[in-house]
């Protein structure tokens, strides 16, 4: 595996220029790509004949990951692994789509392609506990299900946290420090319920329910003149304050909701960042310790990271890229198969230490694995993946 140094892409830099980075921070341009468990390994974890696509990744507690596998049958299985030993990955545990619904009570003959997995899933460190969400629980036309899987049990059990029309088109989420979800519902929602937007809300777990707090007429009324399509897509939690990032098509516009539990104190806040409005097509967030934003670039076919999202001082902000034919050929060389950004949730990015951060992603695919880009510094003496906060 070698490391690679390389200038930052023009096309995404700000007008303020890119020096090189202060102490204790990542340099982005510093990077190394490796495949720490191939399609391969994840079918003999979990025991399958083949896969359609690793439909997503997750991080879990110290070395461990997770993730959702699709084989040729549309079957979906979730698995915990362990990265301890890279050697020697090991699956905590796996959950079929029959063992699911064997804990929810709902019918399951092996053809009926439950769950369907209509979100990112997401773990959550407070409770030990990963929300997915799916759309054929009971089979109930327009009801979505916000599902929650025991992470801690000794059986990892799933349950439903809310199962309602209200959460119609729910695709992606996050969770606040106190546990409280939150939830995004795209803009299909409008396609089935005339008069409703697509939106973001909170999920209080304790006592499910979804409470709308911005709509896309929200979204245009706070972003920039001109806009005619504002709907919100894909969000990202960032875990040192609460703020909330998403992105909104179709003009392509990224926002932050600050104090979001607050009614009195929140706020919308359209974000100006040059290179991005109108051009960068995000499908997937991901905001790490350090308040780095990750995204997937659809239009460029990148992965892209803005480092200005802590204090919002676009003045001093910069904006990286790396393309996905880079990540390809690193992994498998000229003429590899293209890692192609769809629309699909996945990305997750963490701080591991003062200058460095990690990306996971997952192939559309069979093509791929689970895939790790480390940036920053040279690995050091310990297992850079074992350095987690």
């Amino acid at each position: 595996m070698r490391r690679k140094t390389i200038p930052r892409i023009a096309a995404l830099a700000l007008a303020a220029g890119l020096a090189a980075p202060a102490a204790a921070q990542v340099n982005f341009n510093s990077f190394e790509i490796s495949e720490p468990l191939t399609v391969s390994q994840i079918e003999t974890l979990l025991g399958v004949a083949n896969t359609q696509a690793i439909e997503g990744v997750a991080l879990g507690p110290g070395s461990t990951i997770f993730i959702v596998h699709l084989d040729n049958n549309s079957n979906q299985t979730i698995a915990h692994i362990d990265l301890s030993d890279l050697d020697n990955p090991a699956a905590a545990f796996t959950k079929s789509a029959a063992d699911i619904a064997a804990d929810l009570g709902a019918p399951y003959d092996g053809t009926a392609n439950f769950p369907i997995l209509v979100s990112e899933f997401v773990w959550d460190p407070t409770a030990n506990v990963i929300y997915f969400a799916d759309s054929s629980v009971a089979g109930v036309d327009l009801e979505y299900a916000l599902l929650a899987l025991d992470v801690g049990s000794a059986t990892q059990e799933v349950s439903e946290v809310l199962r309602s029309e209200d959460i119609f088109g729910l695709h992606s989420h996050g969770t606040l420090a106190d546990g409280t979800i939150v939830a995004n519902l795209g803009e299909e929602r409008e396609d089935f319920f005339p008069g409703e937007e697509a939106s973001v809300g909170l999920i209080d777990p304790s006592a499910p329910s979804y409470e709308l707090i911005y709509d896309e007429d929200d979204f245009l009324a706070a972003g920039p003149a001109g806009a005619d399509e504002l709907p919100p897509e894909s969000i990202a939690v960032d875990p040192t304050n609460d703020d909330v990032y998403v992105f909104c098509h179709d003009d392509k516009e990224l926002f932050v909701i600050r104090d979001i539990q607050d009614a009195a104190e929140r706020e919308l806040v359209w974000l100006d960042i040059e290179g991005w409005g109108g051009i960068v097509d995000i499908h997937g967030l991901s905001v790490d310790s350090d308040s780095n934003l990750y995204g997937f670039d659809e239009e460029s076919e990148a992965l892209v990271i803005w480092t200005g999202a802590e204090t919002n001082d676009l003045s001093a902000a910069s904006t990286f890229s790396l393309s996905f034919d880079d990540i390809a050929e690193e992994l498998r060389g000229t003429g590899a198969p293209e890692f192609e950004p769809e629309e699909w949730r996945g990305i997750k990015a963490r701080k591991i230490n003062d200058t460095q951060a990690e990306v996971w992603l997952s192939s559309k695919d069979s093509s791929y694995g689970v895939v790790r880009v480390l940036f920053g510094d040279e690995p050091t003496s310990v297992p850079n993946w074992m350095i987690m906060n």
